[in-house]
């Protein structure tokens, strides 16, 4: 890497360092290259003595070619410099396969490090992001949301510390896709899921396909991989969700619209008969400023649909649609009363 050079400028790295501030992406492939960087040292003594071995002939060679430029008559340097010049990529090309060789030899034979993948992803409030994950795997997350990943080549885990995430998860039967949330975990192979952390209770509904759900004793370490031991669970089907309260009681399968339950995912927020203050918690996860209903409000039922947009759009459209009128009391609240008042 150019950055390991004794003779890198102070511009080359103050140029770097801008790239690398400009995005978390930048970041993460920085992090990513430096890690497989590192790990290329690990190579076999074998692979490193061969390498210096070929490394020393192709420079020799190339040296002795270098050598006849100077003694050949003046006459017969063109035809001797294309001679050379094809002696040298000759060598070249050999060096390069047998390089390829050495180190295919050694990655087929030890097992890639760097398949070991650890990784945390995060939205703000408000803010919604998708991500492919190393495996395929497609991750929605909904605002306000954090989640970890870690990755090898023996599984997919995966917790949910806050929030909402929607997955959508390649099959592959030898690697499972499991997600730690709040004592339980939820495991895939091939499908679609949709989980998320409220106040008083964990929300499951699946898509597509089956999950697992089981509870989890945070004080056993019979599972080395996760540090909890699955002493109860249940097989969810399409179509079907769970709620699991804060004692971690897991309620009964029912039959859930996936459709609104995902409506985030397609940039809508659906409020299906909610009572006012509840429908205002909801609407609360997207708004960097406190709302509250004034005491005496009825706590009228809520129904309609907005677009997850900017903030003060969102608070026109569930305004209408609950018949309120937002007044703004500070930078950081925002009543709310009847229509009429």
């Amino acid at each position: 890497m150019r950055l390991k050079a004794k003779d890198i400028s102070d511009i080359e790295r103050n140029q770097h360092s801008e790239w690398i501030n400009e995005s978390p992406d930048h970041q993460k492939a920085y992090r990513d290259l430096n890690q497989q960087w590192d790990e290329m040292d690990e190579l076999t003594p074998w692979a490193l003595d061969e390498v210096k071995r070929l490394q020393s002939r192709f420079e020799s060679k190339t040296n002795e070619s270098q050598g006849e430029h100077y003694t050949l008559k003046r006459k017969r340097r063109n035809l001797s410099s294309g001679k050379r010049r094809k002696s040298n990529l000759i060598w070249t090309l050999t060096f390069a396969l047998a390089i390829t060789s050495i180190l295919s030899a050694v990655f087929i034979t030890t097992p890639w490090p760097w398949l070991h993948t650890k990784i945390n992803y995060e939205t703000k409030t408000g803010e919604q992001r998708k991500v492919v994950l190393p495996d395929g795997s497609l991750l929605h997350l909904n605002t306000g949301t954090s989640v970890e990943i870690d990755f090898s080549a023996e599984a997919r885990n995966v917790e949910l510390i806050k929030g909402e995430a929607l997955f959508n998860v390649v099959q592959a039967s030898n690697r499972p896709f499991a997600v730690d949330v709040i004592d339980h975990n939820v495991v895939a192979v091939g499908t679609t899921f949709n989980l998320q952390i409220t106040n008083a209770a964990l929300k499951i509904a699946v898509v597509e396909g089956q999950v697992a759900v089981r509870h989890q004793d945070p004080m056993a370490n019979s599972s080395p991989d996760r540090g909890g031991e699955h002493v109860e669970g249940m097989l969810l089907k399409a179509g079907q969700g769970v709620e699991v309260n804060a004692d971690g009681i897991i309620s009964e399968a029912t039959n859930v619209n996936v459709d609104r339950a995902i409506a985030w995912d397609r940039g809508l927020l659906v409020f299906d008969g909610l009572p006012l203050r509840q429908a205002t918690e909801k609407m609360s996860r997207y708004m960097l400023f406190d709302i509250r209903v004034v005491v005496g409000v009825p706590d009228k039922i809520v129904r309609g649909e907005i677009q997850i947009r900017d903030q003060e759009t969102m608070l026109k459209q569930f305004a209408k649609i609950a018949q309120v009128t937002p007044v703004r009391q500070s930078a950081q609240l925002t009543l709310l009363y009847t229509a009429s008042q």
